[in-house]
């Protein structure tokens, strides 16, 4: 490479510098694009931890996990994620269980003892401790 960049009379950082970094892991790992294509169609729900070993397990192919997350990155390969919701602490539970017992505006107005405007004022809470 040295050599060639002295002919052409461009540094190597200039070359280097000139490679688009995508057409770079194209020429590194294309051959991967369709192993990875097979996996995370036949495994939608894995994760890049788990197409890492997959990779491994089926094709012999070590790859690092960043290399990895690049590659699906470039390629649009997406893999179905599963978001977890928070966990609600206890009282959100016990609130959310007496959720239509608790609500006294709604017991009145199914009563039908809220005849007029502002008889009822209500205030709203975001958290407890």
């Amino acid at each position: 490479m040295n050599q060639i960049c002295r002919l052409l009379g461009i540094s190597k950082k200039t070359y280097y510098y000139s490679i688009d970094p995508a057409q770079a892991l194209e020429q590194h790992y294309g051959r991967l694009k369709s192993m990875l294509e097979r996996i995370i169609r036949k495994n939608p729900s894995y994760g890049y931890r788990r197409l890492k070993k997959a990779l491994f397990e089926v094709y012999g192919e070590v790859v690092n996990h960043k290399v990895l997350l690049k590659l699906l990155l470039a390629w649009g390969l997406q893999f179905k994620r599963r978001i977890r919701k928070p966990r609600l602490g206890w009282m959100a539970r016990v609130l959310d269980f007496l959720q239509i017992r608790a609500n006294l505006v709604w017991r009145l107005m199914k009563q039908k003892m809220i005849t007029r405007c502002l008889q009822v004022i209500v205030s709203d809470f975001t958290e407890l401790y």
